[in-house]
């Protein structure tokens, strides 16, 4: 950063993912005989990270401000780990005023931990666009800052999602990941827009929590065939929405494979709040059986996959203040100001 980019502001998206979340843990793709895939999408939600110079006549050389304001002197004196941690990994030293907002709050199992940290290594960088290669090591770096460093339990997903962006599989192998092209069928993206709604769960979640409890439960070898099972259905519902030419087609493929990875979920064991619990059932009971609980907790969003005729029941079901559409996006990680 220097005295002709005075102000970036980096915005990284939130996601969803459909299919297959928990094989992205490292403990799985590395020891398992096949990768672990992710198929999802991002959405039209984000994380904003605003990094400008500070002015040398402040009484502190570096300053933080999200749901507090942290102003220190001396990096390792951050109490957010994120920020601590990656100022301290870039060898930071001009001094630094931080801000972040993001379109939802945080915890909500929308993947937003990662956007941040996504955003915040955009921000610092000195790009103003991201091609490929760039994006590949920004989400490197997230995933480097969050599982490596400070040693968050987790997979790696989310920090490629909100690089890259768009709904699109990804496959993480022992030594690389294999990034497919997003879908770009605009009559599929705008099917897909129509009819993703979520329904607010309830209370915010600890994803260090569960995510702890899946990581430390993937080598019984129950899980672990599960898991397989999942990688295998995520590559399926790819390759069955790739070779058809109907948008409606497509998504009753997807809808279809989220109601088989709910099943391998429930063999696998999922923790559900009394609020998700009671989102499912009630909307079981009007006929929504596609859908995704978002995230690796029982709480924050259920997301489901209907028409917006039929989306008038969940609203009036559940309140129009719980349910709203987000919206698809197609891009990933970039800088909308400098």
């Amino acid at each position: 950063m220097n005295s002709e980019r005075v102000l970036r502001i980096a915005k990284a998206p939130m996601r969803i993912s459909f299919i297959g979340g928990g094989t992205d843990y490292k403990r799985f793709y590395t020891k398992s005989d096949v990768p672990g895939r992710v198929l999802g999408t991002t959405i039209n939600k984000y994380v904003y990270v605003m990094a400008s110079e500070h002015p040398n006549f402040e009484p502190f050389k570096y300053k933080f401000t999200y749901r507090k304001t942290e102003e220190v002197n001396d990096i390792q004196a951050f109490e957010h780990p994120v920020v601590r941690a990656t100022l301290q990994k870039l060898n930071w030293k001009t001094p630094l005023n931080l801000a972040t907002v993001a379109s939802l709050p945080g915890r909500s199992g929308l993947g937003s931990s990662s956007a941040f940290t996504v955003a915040l290594l955009a921000a610092l960088s000195d790009k103003s666009m991201f091609i490929y290669k760039e994006k590949e090591a920004i989400a490197l770096e997230a995933i480097e800052v969050e599982r490596t460093l400070l040693e968050e339990p987790g997979g790696i997903q989310d920090q490629y999602h909100s690089a890259f962006g768009g709904f699109r599989l990804y496959e993480f192998e022992k030594n690389s990941t294999i990034i497919h092209p997003k879908n770009s069928n605009p009559d599929f993206l705008k099917l897909l827009d129509d009819s993703l709604y979520l329904v607010a769960s309830g209370p915010e979640r600890s994803s260090h929590m569960h995510a702890s409890k899946i990581e430390g439960r993937i080598n019984d070898s129950k899980v672990h065939s599960n898991l397989v099972r999942m990688s295998d259905l995520a590559i399926e519902i790819h390759l069955l929405m790739e070779n058809s030419d109907s948008p409606v087609e497509k998504l009753e493929i997807l809808k279809g494979g989220l109601r088989e990875s709910w099943e391998i979920k429930k063999r696998i064991g999922v923790e559900l709040s009394p609020q998700t619990l009671e989102i499912i059932e009630r909307g079981a009971l009007l006929g929504f059986n596609s859908f995704k609980l978002c995230g690796a907790g029982g709480s924050g969003f259920v997301a489901f996959l209907t028409s917006p005729l039929a989306a008038k029941k969940l609203k009036e079901e559940f309140g129009i203040d719980r349910v709203f559409q987000p919206g698809i996006s197609q891009e990933g990680v970039e800088i909308v100001s400098f």
